[in-house]
């Protein structure tokens, strides 16, 4: 696997880079709005294919206090 070429730091320093890059308003949190494209990237990354519905429960799942 890639990550185990990296120090944890520098693991830390890309993972903010990825956020900053798909958290636009730059408050800290993925929104309803950002949510989706952060996910289809991911999927893209690993070659699989993601349903709008899909999205929607992983959202869902995730957000557990609704806000």
């Amino acid at each position: 696997m890639l990550a185990r070429n990296f120090k944890r730091e520098d693991l830390d320093v890309i993972t903010e880079k990825i956020f900053s890059s798909f958290d636009k308003d730059r408050n800290g949190r993925f929104s309803r709005l950002e949510f989706p494209k952060v996910i289809r990237s991911l999927a893209e990354m690993i070659g699989g294919e993601i349903t709008k519905d899909d999205i929607e429960d992983i959202f869902n799942l995730i957000d557990v206090n609704g806000d």
